[in-house]
């Protein structure tokens, strides 16, 4: 498969906490190549979630404590409905990135039990050096062979396929095509939800491992939306799911499973010094 839109090569990530889980946040959700120029698609989304942590400051605070905080005795604040269609749109790119990488997590998961059936059927036919690096009884570590997992490993089209209702709904997209021709249905499940993900599959997997291992971490976690906790605590996730993104995009270089390769995710650069902040202990100091 080849990516339907083209992406941005590299992105390089600020100092600052909170722009750099702006821009982390923007270019998952908007991944396509010039999203981020002036009139870019993802323009309107980081300006979004300026104006969603200000709005709240408002909201929490008042509008004299803003003002304040701005040094301006005329500042207004964002009003939600001028950033709310923006926001929202933002929000359903990034649940589809995220969905999108449960796709990898299915396949993952069936090509190493699909791999283990397939290992078992070989021994039962005494072919078990085919199945396994050494022969059985050998005392040393004896893993299947690499090649087995990666041939029983099923496309992302086939796991879509198996169950198009829920896919479509997690993805939030509307199957199209004829009713009685699930493939293609899912073939534009997949052009529309996953090879579009694409490029920013990393990224997903840097945030769900935070959201998965860290939430204790992200102060207000279950009081506020989600995406608004990640705002205020930014420089409590934003580094470290940059690491395990990076990390994430080198380690498909080596995989024969399935996992999209390097060159298809953005490569993304880390600053060399990052910065620290506490907008959960004090909110006022977005800016």
């Amino acid at each position: 498969m080849t990516s339907s839109i083209e992406f941005e090569p590299l992105v390089e990530f600020p100092e600052d906490p909170f722009d750099a889980a702006r821009i982390y946040l923007s270019v998952m959700a908007y991944p396509e190549l010039g999203a981020g120029q002036p009139g870019g698609l993802g323009v309107p989304f980081i300006a979004a979630l300026w104006q969603y942590a200000v709005w709240d400051i408002r909201k929490a605070r008042g509008l004299a404590a803003l003002r304040e905080k701005f040094r301006d005795q005329t500042f207004e604040s964002p009003r939600k409905r001028d950033f709310e269609g923006a926001l929202n749109r933002g929000i359903a790119r990034l649940e589809r990135r995220s969905a999108a990488y449960t796709i990898i997590g299915n396949q993952l998961v069936n090509g190493m039990l699909n791999g283990i059936l397939r290992a078992q059927e070989l021994v039962r036919d005494g072919r078990d050096i085919e199945a396994f690096v050494r022969p059985l009884g050998d005392d040393r570590p004896n893993p299947i062979r690499s090649q087995i997992i990666a041939d029983e490993t099923p496309s992302p089209r086939k796991i879509v396929q198996r169950d198009l209702p829920a896919w479509s709904k997690r993805l939030g997209l509307n199957t199209t095509g004829a009713s009685a021709d699930p493939s293609r249905k899912a073939k534009d499940l997949i052009r529309r939800g996953f090879i579009e993900s694409r490029p920013v599959l990393h990224l997903a997997h840097g945030l769900n491992m935070i959201l998965a291992d860290d939430q204790d971490k992200l102060h207000g976690w279950g009081e506020q939306h989600w995406l608004l906790i990640l705002l205020w605590n930014c420089d409590a996730w934003v580094w470290k799911a940059l690491d395990l993104a990076i990390a994430w995009r080198e380690v498909s270089r080596f995989s024969d499973y399935g996992l999209p390769s390097t060159e298809q995710m953005i490569e993304l650069v880390k600053p060399k010094k990052c910065g620290i902040m506490h907008p959960a202990e004090d909110a006022s100091s977005i800016s």
